[in-house]
């Protein structure tokens, strides 16, 4: 006699049920990075705990670099050393990095594929593949 549980018949009710009110942006991001966050949730239908945490992440990130890039611009990205001496500011290595883990975070999310709600326009053009013969005939 087996005492293995059997799986339910549908298994999509025992998978967790989105919170509404997860859509809702975290209070920590900006006002810029918090419309892209509704933005993509909405168009992409991002409803997972795993791609929340990971828009969030990317898009503080986002933030990171905004304040960053506001500073640089402040101040340039070279400065004089106390020996008279051209070097470059230790905030564009800083600034490299946030914008990497934003980009590296979109790209995780997959969002360069068709959104849940595709937009109107022209289809993306067909692409005949044509393959090249073999010169010189048959072997």
């Amino acid at each position: 006699m087996s005492t293995r549980r059997q799986p339910d018949a549908d298994p999509t009710l025992t998978m967790p049920r989105p919170r509404s009110d997860r859509a809702v942006p975290p209070s920590d991001l900006s006002a810029d990075a918090a419309q892209r966050w509704s933005a993509l949730v909405e168009e992409f239908g991002v409803r997972d705990a795993a791609g929340l945490e990971t828009l969030h992440v990317g898009l503080r990130s986002f933030d990171v670099s905004q304040t960053l890039a506001a500073v640089l611009e402040r101040d340039g990205p070279i400065f004089l050393d106390r020996f008279g001496q051209p070097r470059a500011h230790p905030a564009l290595p800083a600034l490299r990095d946030a914008r990497a883990l934003y980009l590296h975070a979109i790209r995780w999310m997959n969002f360069d594929a068709v959104p849940v709600h595709p937009r109107t326009g022209q289809p993306p053009k067909r692409v005949d593949l044509v393959f090249a013969q073999p010169r010189g005939g048959r072997r």
